[in-house]
């Protein structure tokens, strides 16, 4: 499948690359191709991520936990792989106080990991 994908893109710019879903069984991948200027060569990086088997349910999880406005932020940067640096930057706070949000957010959830709040994320 991802072969013709190759041979037949998408109608989109050569600059914007493309994006589309497969699903091989059960599961879901996605499939993007990234333009690349090499030398002024045309190539093509090709990605290939598999996709989570069911929407996260960050608002159902939220409002089951009763998460404030902040805690909620901070779980959604968390999902999206930012470390506690980044997290804090985006958010306009200190490193400590997101190790604090991150803290009541697993005492809510009663888990002991960042990945436990993932997985939580996942599993509900």
């Amino acid at each position: 499948m991802i072969g013709t994908l190759l041979v037949a893109p998408p109608n989109v710019s050569r600059r914007a690359g493309w994006s589309t879903e497969l699903v091989s069984g059960t599961r879901r991948y996605r499939c993007r191709a990234i333009p690349l200027a090499v030398q002024e060569e045309g190539y093509t990086a090709i990605l290939i991520e598999r996709a989570p088997s069911k929407p996260l349910a960050l608002d159902d999880l939220c409002d089951e936990h009763h998460l404030t406005r902040r805690e909620q932020e901070t779980v959604m940067l968390l999902a999206r792989g930012l470390t506690n640096r980044q997290i804090a930057a985006r958010m306009g706070v200190s490193v400590n106080t997101v190790k604090a949000f991150i803290r009541l957010v697993m005492l809510k959830l009663g888990v002991t990991t960042r990945a436990g709040i993932l997985g939580r994320l996942v599993e509900d």
